[in-house]
């Protein structure tokens, strides 16, 4: 043989391996998914408490994981999932998918429809009835909406998890199998039986549907249609007809799990061989379907045959016949043409049933009316939200409702776009408000509606009406506009009544003051007073600690009480020493009193609102509680007929422990009794004070170190034989540098001051911080029930002033004049 010749055969030989090597054959020239670029998701629930255990969920799992890997997939395996753990594998799984890639999700275990929305059933859940699965299960759409998040190209989310799972309605109506569910584009759903059906949990380890899924998965050259059609079939057989697998499609690319092999011929070939057999037999049928998609009509079963006509998405066709040994079909057009397409791009046909069902709803927000029960229907109309629309039949078996619009339009609305119209009914009732700050009047009592006018902060308004199980007044301004009002922004209007004094007396200010229009710090700034300067007290402020001042100028106002400081003492008044104990009357608590000093107040190592640190002057004498106030004194406040409030002692004992179940509102009182009873100025000490007080002149956590130590205080773990259960007697523990016991632990105490978050713009002197809204009230020193932290000297913490808890307090008043 030449030289030429032998090198022509060879560049033929070459020819033909590399077209081999670089065009796909003519079998599998579709899209099938990049290798590297496919990531599943594998969970198996089966050791369940309150449902039916399982048998195979996990064995088809493991299986299952095994396949996919071979096929190049990136599997996440997980078994037996609690509610938490599943919410977090979905989570994790879609954010690791990525645009253009392949995803898949495989679940077995329980799983069922409730309201026509499917779940998937974690186990360690108490599950009795079918409405308790809603609020301890996952959606299923929830995975849909990972892929739909992720804009992958092909996602396949394939169920085995309609068991028996003897669960009830609670009016006793069983629940059974899943409900059916919209594939968005570029995706195929895959049911082990159809809507509303139980699947078999199978034998030998495996269920029915995955073992035969296992036996095709990873067959080379089927396209993803034909390996679900042919689980489908095997199924059917097998269970004798009790088992029917279903898929909704909508994938526009072919897809392969395994390619077809490609044959590269060793010698070169000149004979094509024939692309189908030279005979093919139809086998006779009548059936009706629908395309799935676009489809080309061929004049033969065969991809490469010439096009005889074109079906559109969803258009029914008649079947005539069924290729034998083909995946290929028959069909007669109009027109009396025939010709073959694959099976596989066919359905059965979309078919519904309407059941009864009358009703008003309204639209949730803005969707479509559609013309059959589906999203891929054509529109009838737009709904705008609220819009109120007539239910007149429910879609058996799906999630849509037949409704119709008041200008006569029928059609199909999802479920889960309506609800009720919202219905409420007002009661009689009457009241003055004023509102705590600026607020919308609304035509309905929810927050959705239609604003009427807006309300200033502090305005008054009269309630009309109260809406029947709801947080809602009907309100009418002085205009006559009426509307509705959450009643949490409303308040009983500010009111107080002036007790004249017999004779004005003279005071001086301890410190800068405000002089305020009405008595409360948030009124409007009349005059601005310096230090040591003096003004003329006429009245006081029943049951506040204000008092109302004249100026020298004659103008009026009210300037609070601990501000001012007498300028003459009382004759008699009589003179104590640092350290000095005393009572005011037989009834009254001990006091002990406190010299004047300077202290740095905060911690710049502690919480944030203990910051930033600054240092406060106390230049009054004062004196403060020796212990905190017990059963025993306010029991007799009570019986004095002054304090209203009868406080529970939790049942463990009243006498010399300290009073508990009281509010900063019940502690105005007990202070209102001891001024009345002793003529002294009682009231709740400052935060300033009651730091001061304390630490002793100590600058560490505790009063004796930044060690608690043990049985040191009564606190959770703190050592004593009542922390973390119960309240101590007073003066269980050692009394501090001052003299005073149980200012770490035992029980929350009530301050004077307002709530702030920091102690940015504090006063730096021994005043209550009052300026600001004063909805919270602050509480110093821990409890018995919180740990060593919360007892230390800087830590602050705060409540609403009107509930009852477990909060004492100890009381404080300025000495001399």
């Amino acid at each position: 043989m030449s030289l030429f010749v032998r090198l022509l055969c060879a560049f033929c030989v070459l020819s033909v391996l590399i077209s081999g090597i670089l065009a796909p054959s003519t079998g599998h020239a579709a899209i099938t998914g990049s290798t590297a670029n496919r990531l599943a998701l594998i969970i198996g629930n089966a050791k369940y408490a309150s449902l039916t255990p399982l048998d195979s969920p996990a064995n088809d799992a493991r299986e299952i994981a095994r396949v996919l890997r071979t096929l190049k997939f990136e599997v996440i395996l997980k078994t037996d999932l609690d509610l938490r753990s599943m919410q977090q594998a979905i989570e994790d799984f879609g954010k690791r998918l990525k645009k253009g890639g392949v995803a898949l999700f495989y679940y077995s275990g329980h799983g069922l429809q409730v309201d026509l929305v499917n779940y998937l059933i974690p186990i360690g859940g108490a599950v009795k009835y079918a409405e308790d699965i809603p609020a301890s299960s996952i959606d299923a759409n929830a995975v849909l909406r990972e892929f739909r998040a992720a804009r992958t190209a092909f996602n396949f989310f394939i169920l085995d998890a309609c068991r028996n799972n003897g669960l009830e309605r609670k009016d006793k109506s069983k629940v059974q199998g899943l409900a059916e569910m919209d594939a968005p584009k570029g995706t195929l759903i895959s049911y082990a039986t159809g809507p509303n059906k139980l699947a078999s949990d199978g034998a030998n380890g495996h269920s029915l549907f995955t073992l035969e899924l296992l036996k095709v998965l990873d067959k080379p050259g089927l396209q993803v249609e034909q390996v679900f059609k042919r689980v489908r079939q095997r199924v059917h057989e097998v269970s004798l007809g009790d088992q029917l697998p279903v898929e909704y499609t909508s994938l526009t690319r072919d897809f392969y799990f395994r390619p077809g092999p490609i044959i590269v011929p060793t010698l070169p070939e000149t004979r094509d061989a024939p692309a189908v057999p030279s005979r093919i037999t139809v086998v006779p049928i009548n059936e009706r379907y629908e395309a799935q998609r676009k489809i080309v009509v061929r004049s033969e079963p065969r991809n490469a045959a010439s096009a005889v006509g074109r079906l559109a998405a969803r258009e029914a066709v008649r079947a005539i016949g069924r290729v034998k040994d083909r995946d290929w079909v028959k069909i007669a057009m109009r027109g009396g043409v025939a010709g073959f397409v694959p099976d596989y791009l066919l359905r059965e046909p979309f078919t519904w049933k309407v059941l009864s069902h009358d009703g008003s709803l309204e639209v949730l927000e803005p969707t479509s009316l559609y013309r059959q029960p589906r999203s891929a229907s054509t529109t009838v109309a737009k709904l705008r939200a609220g819009q109120k629309i007539t239910a007149t039949g429910r879609v058996r078996g799906l999630n849509w409702f037949r409704v119709k619009t008041g200008d006569g339009r029928t059609g199909f609305v999802r479920r889960s776009m309506l609800r009720e119209p919202f219905a409420f009914k007002v009661i009689a009732y009457s009241g003055t408000f004023e509102t705590t700050s600026n607020v919308k009047l609304l035509d309905q009592p929810r927050i959705s509606s239609r604003q009427i006018a807006s309300l200033n902060v502090r305005e008054r308004v009269t309630a009309v009406g109260r809406v029947r199980n709801r947080n809602w007044l009907k309100v009418r301004r002085r205009n006559g506009t009426e509307g509705f009002v959450r009643e949490s922004l409303l308040s009983i209007p500010f009111e107080w009544r002036d007790e004249k004094l017999k004779k004005p007396t003279a005071y001086k200010t301890v410190g800068a003051a405000k002089v305020r229009k009405q008595p409360r710090s948030t009124a409007q700034e009349v005059a601005s007073l310096t230090t040591r300067q003096f003004v003329t007290v006429v009245a006081k402020v029943e049951g506040r600690n204000w008092l109302k001042v004249q100026l020298k100028s004659k103008q009026l106002g009210y300037v609070l009480e601990n501000l001012l400081q007498r300028v003459v003492a009382r004759p008699g008044a009589k003179k104590y020493k640092a350290g000095e104990e005393f009572r005011d009357c037989p009834a009254c608590p001990v006091m002990v009193a406190i010299a004047p000093g300077t202290f740095t107040m905060g911690s710049s190592s502690g919480k944030r609102s203990e910051r930033p640190t600054r240092t406060v002057s106390i230049r009054r004498m004062f004196a403060i509680g020796k212990y905190e106030v017990t059963f025993k004194e306010w029991d007799a406040c009570v019986a004095a007929g002054s304090c209203r409030a009868a406080p529970s002692d939790q049942g463990w004992g009243r006498g010399n422990r300290p009073v508990i179940n009281v509010s900063w509102d019940d502690t105005q009182e007990f202070v209102r009794w001891l001024k009345k009873k002793t003529g002294e100025a009682y009231h709740l000490p400052s935060e300033a004070q009651w730091e001061y007080a304390a630490r002793a002149r100590s600058n560490t956590k505790y009063a004796w170190g930044d060690s608690l130590g043990d049985n040191q205080a009564n606190c959770k773990g703190c050592g004593s034989k009542w922390g973390g259960d119960r309240t101590a007697p007073a003066g269980s523990f050692r009394k501090n540098a001052f003299g005073l016991h149980d200012m770490h632990g035992n029980v929350w105490e009530w301050t004077e001051d307002c709530w702030h978050r920091n102690y940015k713009r504090a006063p730096k002197d021994d005043r209550a911080w009052t300026a600001g809204s004063c909805q919270k009230t602050v509480l110093r020193g821990g409890s018995f029930a919180e740990n060593a932290d919360y007892a230390r000297s800087s830590r602050r913490a705060s409540y609403h002033s009107a509930p009852r808890y477990n909060f004492g307090f100890r009381v404080a008043r300025i000495l001399g004049g």
